[in-house]
């Protein structure tokens, strides 16, 4: 990632952390466009939505430290591995992440900004699958 690129995605996380909203958002759009996945969860989403929220926080604050970044997804490939997630999965939810923060951040979402969390994304789900593959 280019550091133009950690710098629209710094700047937008910081938005749409503050937002009440965007863990919502997420697994709204994601149930819509796979509804499938559902069944990975329970029923009430409110924890999972605080861990998605907090996890995001660290990835984004780690984007910079690729140890730090790829020991969190490799780690966290595995738990999803273990979960019942699989490979198919990371598609329709980078679909529903680009989905979120065009919802939550509107005219900011500019293609720039959309091309640097695209690249995020990419590298989010190589490093968990990875890590997946390991565990």
């Amino acid at each position: 990632m280019t550091p133009d690129q950690i710098e629209r995605i710094r700047s937008t996380a910081d938005i749409i952390l503050g937002s009440g909203r965007f863990a919502d958002r997420f697994y709204e759009a994601l149930f819509e466009i796979a509804p499938e996945t559902r069944s990975l969860f329970r029923d009430d989403l409110t924890a999972l939505k605080l861990k998605f929220m907090n996890m995001l926080a660290s990835i984004v604050g780690a984007v910079e430290r690729p140890e730090m970044f790829a020991s969190i997804l490799t780690h966290l490939g595995r738990q999803h591995r273990r979960y019942g997630v699989k490979a198919t999965h990371y598609e329709p939810v980078g679909t529903a992440l680009l989905i979120s923060l065009q919802a939550s951040l509107g005219e900011r979402m500019t293609p720039q900004v959309r091309d640097a969390w695209t690249c995020l994304y990419t590298e989010i789900e190589g490093a968990m699958l990875q890590g997946g593959a390991l565990g």
